[in-house]
């Protein structure tokens, strides 16, 4: 403290105010400096270990703004300590700015601009190269850290020879960490020089799509499918690049980044501590998957699948159960309801009453233990008779008045009204008895095994169900497909691997299946019973069961 003191005041900075601002993955620390006229500075707090990665910043700022970008300029170095007082480029990260102004492509536009810029000038000397050798080594944390035991060596057999083919040489400089957070929007600027750069001491030479895939697979933030493609679209104009070409690389540089990523999270909580990283894992699973669905990368997906898909979780100490409860329930209201015949005529099979209350509502009560519950509930058929009658409650709407999605397609549309992390559905057409089965589901979740927790039931308790069952559960409550047990249209579900799949509307079972070859596709069984009410005929057992004891 006495030394960082002490350089301040030889800089004529000991009379400002220090405000420390937040840390990132490294060991570096950062304040905000502030004189009494408010303007200010930063300080750059470097450990005697990272003096290497200070010295690269410096190359790095002085190439950048050598080029006409916006990099932090050195008002004063003390190497040996340290310590570095760098230009306040502004307070607004392109994160923030996203998150206040949706609606503003320009940071985006902009960001693309700077990497166009950057990649028509020859790189620095010296920086090593990102080969894909050295991309496919690079992902060894997957399996020391994030997935122990793991015998990565088809993976990244097959990972080299998809980066020979679709991005195989290191031609230009990449920042490395270039994304939303370490982007300062600076919009009363102009040009390139509305973004400020940071953060870029581990730049190496790389393929030209590698910082392009790092602001647009980003960790930390959704980037939507819409920006993507017209961020792709405008790379490869500025660039003169083939958009094919762009896509196929940015999907196997993706894969390469996000698969090291996901390892240096796990180190980052194990070993360090700093357990907000896992809950940034989901979303990056989630573009493992997407990007695995490019036919770029036909032959990694077999290797991929081995990858066990994150379980949400609160402590770095071992991947643990916290965050991995479900906070938003997923209610499947959609259906066209032909077999209901003329009692669908002019109402959605959800407003089918039953017992003199109409079906959603008898599927709401079920979520009353559960509150606060964020609770979606998707429409198709009729759904202006749905939406009046469900206003002013506490539902969220998923509108498919446009196309029937089915249950897959539904979920993942509802994605960004449900948020992160594993969710419940349910069906709307049934009727419970005994225990509540949404309750019943949260006892028997366990992420560190499940991907999905399915609720069943022996046929003779299954009433209105005409089938042979589903799902056979063995000794340790994992499904594998047969007659035996009904499906009850109840879950727990980790939807991250429907971003891979391509077809707009598509059944469950789809990511049931692949869940399934993973080994953590699971059911418990409901200790009560449950009708199905998918005909008329159904509803008179559905009352007769409602005279005994509800679901509680």
């Amino acid at each position: 403290m006495a030394e960082i003191d002490a350089f301040l005041a030889r800089h004529g900075l000991g009379g400002h105010a220090r405000t420390p601002l937040a840390g990132d993955a490294s060991s570096r620390r950062y304040e905000r400096l502030q004189d009494p006229s408010g303007e200010s500075l930063i300080l750059m707090i470097c450990p005697a270990d990272t003096l290497p990665a200070l010295d690269a910043f410096l190359a790095i700022a002085r190439h950048l703004t050598g080029l006409g970008l916006c990099a932090p300029h050195i008002y004063a170095l003390d190497r040996a300590a340290g310590l570095a007082v760098l230009e306040d480029l502004g307070p607004t990260q392109v994160a923030q700015w996203a998150e206040a102004h949706p609606g503003d492509i320009a940071p985006y536009e902009t960001a693309i601009d700077v990497l166009a810029r950057l990649q028509s000038a020859p790189p620095p000397q010296g920086l090593a190269a990102l080969t894909p050798g050295l991309g496919a080594e690079m992902i060894a944390p997957l399996g020391e850290w994030y997935a122990p035991g793991l015998d990565l060596a088809p993976l990244r057999e097959a990972l080299q020879r998809a980066l020979e083919r679709h991005a195989p040489t290191a031609s230009v400089l990449a920042l490395r960490d270039y994304h939303a957070e370490n982007l300062i929007w600076r919009p009363e600027h102009h040009g390139t020089d509305r973004i400020g750069l940071l953060d870029f001491q581990d730049a190496l030479l790389a393929p030209p799509e590698y910082d392009l895939v790092s602001l647009l697979r980003d960790a930390r933030r959704d980037v939507s499918d819409r920006l993507r493609a017209a961020m792709l679209a405008r790379f490869a104009e500025t660039t003169g690049r083939a958009p094919a070409g762009v896509e196929a690389a940015c999907a196997v540089l993706g894969l390469q980044r996000n698969l090291r990523i996901l390892g240096i999270f796990a180190r980052l909580a194990k070993r360090d501590g700093k357990t907000r990283y896992l809950a940034l894992m989901p979303r990056v699973w989630g573009q493992i998957r997407a990007d695995l669905a490019h036919p770029a990368l036909a032959e990694l997906r077999p290797h991929a699948a081995a990858i066990p898909a994150p379980p949400a979780c609160s402590r770095g100490d071992r991947f643990m159960t916290t965050q991995g409860t479900p906070s938003a329930i997923m209610i499947f209201a959609a259906g066209l309801g032909r077999r209901m015949g003329p009692l669908t005529a002019h109402r959605p099979k959800p407003m089918v009453e039953v017992g003199g209350r109409p079906l959603i509502d008898h599927a709401l009560d079920l979520t009353a233990p559960l509150m606060p519950l964020r609770r979606v509930v998707n429409l198709h058929h009729r759904g202006e008779v749905l939406r009046e009658h469900l206003q002013g409650r506490d539902v969220i709407l998923s509108d498919e008045t446009d196309k029937l999605l089915e249950t897959g397609g539904g979920l993942r549309k509802a994605r960004p009204l449900l948020g992160p992390g594993p969710v419940y559905t349910l069906n709307s057409d049934a009727i419970w008895s005994g225990p509540n089965p949404l309750t019943a589901l949260k006892r028997a979740w366990d992420p560190s095994r499940m991907e999905a927790l399915l609720l069943l039931l022996p046929r003779e308790n299954a009433l209105g169900h005409t089938g042979q069952g589903d799902f056979l559960v063995d000794a340790e409550g994992r499904l594998s497909r047969g007659p035996g047990h009904v499906y009850s249209g109840a879950q727990i579900i980790v939807p991250d691997g429907l971003d891979a799949i391509p077809e707009d509307a598509f059944s469950l079972n789809l990511l049931w299946n692949e869940i399934a070859a993973r080994g953590r596709l699971f059911g418990v069984v409901h200790d009560g019973r449950w009708c199905d009410v998918g005909r008329p005929d159904c509803i008179p057992l559905a009352e007769e069961m409602l005279q005994g004891t509800h679901a509680v």
